[in-house]
C-alpha cells in the first residue's frame, strides 16, 4: 500500500493545530485521492477486513457530521479541535485549583 507521508514538524516548534493533524490523517489514509475518507479506507488503515460489530462505522458516523458518507477535512478538524479545547480547559481547571 503506497501512502503519502504526513509532514513532520521539526523539534522545538509549536505543536500542530487541529487542521494540521486532520490533514495528516487524510493524507496518510486517503487511498483514492478524493480528499475524503470512506469506511473502506478506514478499515484498510486499521488493517481490518470487516466491521462485524459496526464499532468503526459508529465512530465514522459520529465524525461524518454532514452525512455524505465521507469524512472531509473539516470534520476531523472540528473533532480534534473540540478534544484539544477540552484538554486545555481541564488543564486550566487543574492549574487554577492548585494555584
Amino acid at each position: 500500500m503506497d501512502r503519502r507521508r504526513p509532514k513532520v514538524r521539526p523539534p522545538g516548534g509549536p505543536p500542530p493545530g487541529a487542521a494540521e493533524d486532520a490533514s495528516s490523517i487524510l493524507t496518510a489514509f486517503d487511498t483514492d485521492g478524493d480528499a475524503g475518507l470512506s469506511v473502506d479506507e478506514i478499515l484498510k488503515a486499521v488493517n481490518v477486513d470487516s466491521d462485524a460489530d459496526r464499532s468503526i462505522y459508529s465512530v465514522f458516523c459520529s465524525l461524518d457530521t454532514d452525512g455524505d458518507v465521507r469524512i472531509n477535512l473539516a470534520e476531523p478538524t472540528s473533532a480534534i479541535q473540540q478534544d484539544m479545547d477540552a484538554g486545555y480547559r481541564a488543564y486550566a481547571g487543574a492549574a487554577s485549583a492548585t494555584g
